[in-house]
Parts: structure tokens; C-alpha cells; sequence
């Protein structure tokens, strides 16, 4: 038994187009961190490209307004070498160059499953999803290539509004399968409709059925997307709680979500959305939600029961002089918070001198300029490896690359140079430095270990050597 499968193993090593060839191209795939767009949800959560998400939440709480802040994300991304695609700015010479890691510049495609009928194409290019606000099956440019399944006219996005569940689970199956497809928001299983219903038939469970058979089919599609070209795209599936009959006990929840257990089994993380809306003046309308995503289940990096908050502007308004429109997010304020962090560390990320504040080589006088500074998408690109190198446990560390972060074509920018610092914390560099140099930890001697040594290292290194 064991000759015979070492001789499987030698065979499928040498075959390039092996199923665990492409396994092991899949698994080093995933590793790559998923920009959703939401600084605090990166850094948390830890979402990664190949995920199955599954979103639970009560109504009105904003599930499909976080899948389009994500849809708007990897309509940024590039689906060649799987980084944000960035317009930098150079704020000494006002120069901006638009670039990704590779330079292609080739933005993921987007396909939604709209089963509740509810897209809004101007509220969805609100929040930075790339299609033209009048996008619908009438617009000029958009192409029905099946039925009920319509495309922009630069194959960026893909909307499906099927029949039923059955014609929506084979549109949208093939279409993973052939890799057409980089990321999937199914908004929501709850509203599959079943064949059998359309038709006016009613069994018992045929809901949840036709649930579970979508949910399995897409997941196996996406199997043999990793298998055939060694990238998996991202699942992002919304669905609904339901009250249990009969749930109603003092004991457990009554809440379910809907499709029963396929769910449960079938997708590798699971978020809880909470929003609360801020209505001190309800006359005027809703002006933000504050949302707080809570990891219930996260088999791709641990990150189970972790949190993170983030807070969405539904409406146009002012805040202490400061604009706020539609589509904006909280992103300069919690990344000041994390940079503050960096700052008690090594002062040449933050530091305050009398009235002004000097932050990544940059002068302020103003909290609001440095909350704008900070919510540019070159900045907070930038600012998320030294903080995931911080943040970020051990294992997941040893993924983490300067090269994916630091592709700006500034290379003066004061802040590369800290990146040296904290790339020391990240496995690349501490399976290639020697033991017996100190480690340093962003300018300043790590905290831990014995003899000045940094502890977490040595716990990496060990790993390693295991």
C-alpha cells in the first residue's frame, strides 16, 4: 500500500496538469489576501482569494451594500497578479500613475446572481463598482449571452437574473468552470426560487433542496476551475436568517439560516453583519450605518469569533466641517488609528510636534487633511503591510511579501524606507536572516524573548524547522 502510493505520488509530481499539481498551485493561490476594500475587515478577518463566504444578516442591514463595496474592490483588482490596482500620487510633483504589481492593469471579472431583483446599478457604481449607471438589459453595449444572463460591453460584469433556481445554478456554474468569472456574489440563496414552485408545485423542502443542490454544483465548479488553471474564484453568498417553527425556546436561538445545513458544510468562512443607522435627525433621513462583521466560521486563517467595524456614509452631509458623500467609507479613520499604534513603536510613522503632525514624511496641521490623506487608496495600500506584519499571528506571516505591497513606481517615497523594518517581521526574512542577528521590530528592539531576542521569531523559526 505504501510503494503504491509513493508511485501515485511520483507520477503526479511529474505531471504538471495533476489534480494535486493544481491542488498545491490552489493552496499557494489562496494565500494571498483578499482587499475587500475595508481596512479593518483586511486586517481581522483575513479574507482570502478562493474563499466561500457565506454573509448572514437580518434585512436592511446592508449585506448587499458590503457586497458591492467588495464588488467595487475587485473591480480594482487585477485578475493577472491578484493586487489592487492603484493610481499612486506623488505629492511632491502631483504626478499620478495608475499601476498594479505585473502592470497589466487587468481588472477581475464580476458576476452577480440576482435573484431578489433588487440591483441598482447607480447605487452599485456608487460605491465603486465599474459599470455604467444606467446599466440594464435595454442599455446600448450590454449583451444578453444567455438567457436572462446579461454582460457589460467590457465583460467586467456579468448580472444573471434567472428564471429559477435550476437555470440560474447552470448559468452561473459553467461559467465558474470556465474561468470566466474572478468573483461571485450570489444576492441571495434565500430567494432561489425553485423550478417546482414556478410551475405551481409545492413540496416539503423543496426550498432547501433546491438551496443545497445550487450551493453544492457551484462549489464543485469552482473545484474544477482550481483544478484546470490553479486559481479558484471568490465566493461571496448572501443569505437570510428564518425564524425556526416551533423555535421559540428558552434554550438555543430561533434563528436559521435558510437552506438548512448545506451551507453550513459547504462554505469555508462565515460573516455576521450587524448595522446600526444613525437617526438623531430621522426627519433628514438616514446619514451612516455602522456595521460590525463578525467571523462565526473561518476555515482559511483561523480567524473565527474575530471582529471588525467599519462605517458606511448612505447620504451626502457634513461631520465637524468635513464632506461625507454617498459611497464613502470610514477608511481615514481607521487607518489613523492603526498608524497611531505604529507610531507608539517607531516615530517615523506618526509623531505630533506642537500643533502639527508629521506622518510618513508629510506635514499636517489638520486632523480632517490627515483623515484624507489617509483614506487614499495608495496610501492605505501601502499602510496595510507594515500594519498586517504587525497584526497579522505567526503562520500567516511566513505568506506576507513586501513585493506585493511595495510596487509603487515612487521610489522615493519616505515610506519604502520603513518597510525594510517591518519586513523583518514576515517569514520571507526570517527564514533567510541568521539566527544570531537581533531582530528588530520596525526601528526599535522587539519586546519579548530572552537575551533581546525577539520571542515570535523564535516560535517561527521553530515551525520551520519542524
Amino acid at each position: 500500500m505504501a510503494d503504491s502510493l509513493k508511485s501515485a505520488t511520483k507520477m503526479a509530481s511529474q505531471n504538471s496538469d495533476s489534480a494535486l499539481a493544481a491542488h498545491s498551485e490552489a493552496l499557494a493561490f489562496r494565500k494571498n489576501i483578499f482587499q475587500t476594500g475595508l481596512f479593518e475587515v483586511d486586517v481581522n478577518l483575513r479574507p482570502v482569494f478562493g474563499s466561500r463566504i457565506q454573509l448572514l444578516g437580518e434585512a436592511h442591514h446592508g449585506k448587499s451594500l458590503l457586497a458591492y463595496i467588495m464588488m467595487g474592490s475587485a473591480h480594482k483588482t487585477c485578475r493577472q497578479c491578484m493586487t489592487p490596482i492603484i493610481d499612486f500620487v506623488h505629492d511632491w510633483s502631483g504626478e499620478v500613475v495608475t499601476t498594479c504589481k505585473c502592470g497589466a492593469c487587468d481588472p477581475m471579472r464580476v458576476l452577480l446572481v440576482d435573484s431578489e431583483n433588487s440591483f441598482d446599478p447607480a447605487w452599485a457604481n456608487t460605491w465603486g463598482v465599474d459599470i455604467d449607471p444606467s446599466f440594464s438589459s435595454e442599455s446600448e453595449g450590454v449583451v444578453e449571452i444567455a438567457e436572462n444572463t446579461f454582460v457589460s460591453s467590457d465583460a467586467r460584469f456579468v448580472v444573471v437574473k434567472g428564471a429559477d433556481a435550476e437555470q440560474t445554478r447552470i448559468v452561473t456554474e459553467n461559467m465558474i468552470r470556465d474561468g470566466a468569472v474572478d468573483f461571485v456574489v450570489i444576492d441571495s440563496l434565500a430567494n432561489l426560487v425553485p423550478k417546482s414552485r414556478r410551475e405551481g408545485k409545492q413540496m416539503i423542502g423543496d426550498h432547501a433542496k433546491s438551496i443545497s443542490q445550487f450551493v453544492t454544483s457551484v462549489v464543485g465548479a469552482q473545484g474544477e476551475a482550481a483544478n484546470l488553471d490553479g486559481v479558484a474564484p471568490t465566493l461571496l453568498m448572501i443569505n437570510q436568517y428564518r425564524v425556526n417553527i416551533g423555535g421559540f425556546s428558552p434554550v438555543g436561538t430561533p434563528k436559521q439560516a435558510a437552506g438548512g445545513y448545506a451551507l453550513k458544510y459547504n462554505n469555508s468562512i462565515t460573516w455576521d453583519l450587524r448595522t446600526v443607522y444613525n437617526n438623531r435627525d430621522f426627519k433628514m433621513g438616514y446619514k451612516f450605518g455602522d456595521s460590525i462583521l463578525t467571523a462565526k466560521k473561518d476555515k482559511e486563517s483561523g480567524a473565527t469569533n474575530s471582529k471588525a467595524a467599519y462605517r458606511a456614509y448612505v447620504d451626502d452631509h457634513d461631520i465637524k466641517g468635513v464632506p461625507y458623500h454617498a459611497g464613502d467609507t470610514d477608511e481615514g479613520n481607521k487607518v489613523y488609528g492603526f498608524l497611531k499604534e505604529l507610531g507608539g513603536i517607531d516615530d517615523r510613522w506618526f509623531q505630533k510636534k506642537g500643533s502639527k503632525y508629521v506622518i510618513l514624511g508629510r506635514e499636517f496641521t489638520k486632523v480632517a487633511d490627515i483623515a484624507a490623506f489617509l483614506g487614499r487608496r495608495d496610501v492605505g495600500h501601502l499602510l496595510r503591510f507594515p500594519i498586517f506584519a504587525q497584526k497579522f499571528p505567526k503562520t500567516l506571516r511566513l505568506h506576507l511579501g513586501a513585493d506585493n505591497f511595495n510596487y509603487t513606481p515612487f521610489k522615493d517615497d519616505p515610506i519604502l524606507e520603513m518597510y525594510e523594518e517591518a519586513e523583518k517581521l514576515t517569514g520571507s526574512n526570517v527564514q533567510s536572516r541568521s539566527r544570531s542577528i537581533e531582530p528588530v521590530m520596525l526601528g526599535k528592539k522587539a519586546p519579548g524573548g530572552s537575551k533581546g531576542e525577539d520571542a515570535d521569531a523564535q516560535d517561527v523559526d521553530r515551525l520551520l524547522n519542524e
